[in-house]
């Protein structure tokens, strides 16, 4: 499983094709490669959308998405894309310790 560091491409050129298999995320891969990934991004606004009606019983969508992640930040551009297209009221927080869930 790679994620986003500067080092890892250069270490994948130094490991044959057929002995590699990308898993889970799609970087630092090349056409040659052999992969499985995830959608991090299409697959996930599909997801939203098939909630929709689930989601209008709340004033406000909080997605949290901490600084410390390398969880590909293409989530929080479809979360954005979903919430503006649905016209939800939505927040992106960095810092879990400021998420408070609030009934009313």
């Amino acid at each position: 499983m790679n994620f986003d560091d500067k080092e890892v491409a250069s270490v994948l050129t130094a490991i044959p094709n057929e002995k590699l298999l990308l898993i889970d995320w799609n970087i630092h891969s090349n056409a040659k490669n052999n992969y499985v990934f995830q959608d991090f991004g299409k697959a996930f606004y599909e997801s939203l959308k098939g909630a929709v009606d689930l989601f209008r019983k709340y004033k406000e969508i909080d997605f949290v998405y901490p600084n410390y992640t390398n969880h590909p930040l293409e989530t929080v551009t479809f979360f954005k894309k979903f919430c503006r297209e649905f016209e939800f009221d939505f927040k992106i927080i960095t810092n879990a310790n400021d998420f408070n869930i609030e009934k009313t």
